[in-house]
Order: structure tokens, then C-alpha cells, then sequence
């Protein structure tokens, strides 16, 4: 059974009262899990306050994927070959939501980066786009 995202209420609290920090590490180590000392290393980067000025965004996102609740079966049309990205350290729901979906769609590719989590983009750049453009080039 995929668990369901549910947007906690101190992540709601933490957009009401504005706070750049608080909310965007609530959401990155309580719903995406990812490791306190990768979210710290996010803070030290550039990307950090763009980040966090989008939380009010995702939160609403969160709230709408909530209710479609865990069925993935109404993806089952998509017949695009889809490509599929997570980090090894990732948290078990993304890992659940994912082999659901690939069970359901017909045409689908896995690439894992072992030892990233959910933010494998950042940590490991290189291999993200590597994984991209070969997806991209063999179709």
C-alpha cells in the first residue's frame, strides 16, 4: 500500500508564519526524509532560498495530491515510455509509489543513484543528467 503525503499542520503553521527555514526543513526530513546533514548542505547552497520561497506552492501541492488518495491505477492509459529517478537513500514511500506505478505503466525505465537521497539533482548532478540524456537519446 503507498502511504499517503500528507501535509502536517506544523508545515502549514510554518507558511502562515512565513518562516524561510522552518518549513522547508520540516518538509525535507519529516516527508521526504531526506538526512539532516543533506538538508543542511542545501542551506549552504545558492538554491536554498528559491527553495524555500516556493514552499507555500508545494504545500498546496501536497494538499491536492492528497486527495487522489493511493489508487494509481487511473495511470495505467499512460503509454509514454516513463523513466523513473530516486536516490538509494531515499524515504520507503517514494519507493512504494514508484514500483506501484511501474506496475501499472507499460513502458518504464528505473535508474537508482545509490548513497543520494531525495535530492540526487544536487548531490549528484552529473549522473542525473547522464541518466537523463541517455533516456533521452535511446527512447
Amino acid at each position: 500500500m503507498i502511504e499517503e503525503l500528507h501535509v502536517r499542520s506544523a508545515d502549514a503553521a510554518a507558511v502562515a508564519e512565513s518562516d524561510p527555514d522552518r518549513a522547508p526543513t520540516i518538509a525535507m526530513t519529516e516527508i521526504l526524509q531526506v538526512p539532516e546533514e543533506s538538508v543542511a548542505g542545501l542551506r549552504r547552497t545558492p538554491m536554498w532560498a528559491p527553495m524555500a520561497a516556493l514552499t507555500p506552492t508545494w504545500v498546496r501541492e501536497l494538499r491536492v495530491i492528497d486527495t487522489l488518495g493511493p489508487d494509481v491505477t487511473r495511470y495505467a492509459p499512460v503509454t509514454a515510455e516513463t523513466l523513473f529517478l530516486f536516490g538509494g537513500r531515499i524515504a520507503r514511500h517514494h519507493v512504494e509509489a514508484t514500483a506501484a506505478l511501474r506496475a501499472v505503466l507499460p513502458a518504464t525505465r528505473l535508474v537508482e543513484f545509490p548513497g543520494h537521497a531525495h535530492v540526487a539533482h544536487v548531490t549528484g548532478p552529473k549522473q542525473v543528467a547522464e541518466a537523463i540524456a541517455g533516456f533521452a537519446t535511446t527512447g
